[in-house]
């Protein structure tokens, strides 16, 4: 049993990143069985699982509340996969995957209300 580990990532921060605001990023925990997501998909945390998943406007449990940005892309199709987030910074928010329930840039804006995160739309 691993009781405690540690790794050195180098992050990608060309493209989604579009501002000089400071990245802030964290390890987080993707739940089992969203399968393969991509560098830049927005994320909540599922209520439930207490893990992220992408985020859905309007979504229940928790899903419906925007709060991090993938790093880059991973495969959680068959177990949760801790992998580091944004959850800071600037972004360019046509760069990032969103689910199609937030259909225009006022969804997308309000997203990440109260949020250390800031979108820039281009």
């Amino acid at each position: 049993m691993t009781l405690a580990s540690s790794s050195v990532e180098t992050l990608e921060t060309t493209e989604i990143v579009a501002s000089s605001q400071d990245l802030t990023t964290h390890s987080d925990t993707i739940k089992s069985g969203e399968g393969v997501l991509v560098r830049g998909t927005v994320l909540a945390r599922e209520t439930a699982s207490g893990h992220l998943v992408p985020a859905e406007k309007g979504g229940a449990g928790g899903i419906g509340n925007a709060s991090k940005i993938l790093t880059h892309d991973i495969d959680a199709t068959s177990e949760a996969i801790t992998c580091p987030v944004y959850s800071g910074g600037g972004f360019d928010s046509n760069l990032l995957t969103w689910d199609a329930s937030f259909s225009t840039d006022a969804d997308k804006l309000t997203a990440f209300d109260a949020k250390p995160i800031n979108l820039v739309f281009r």
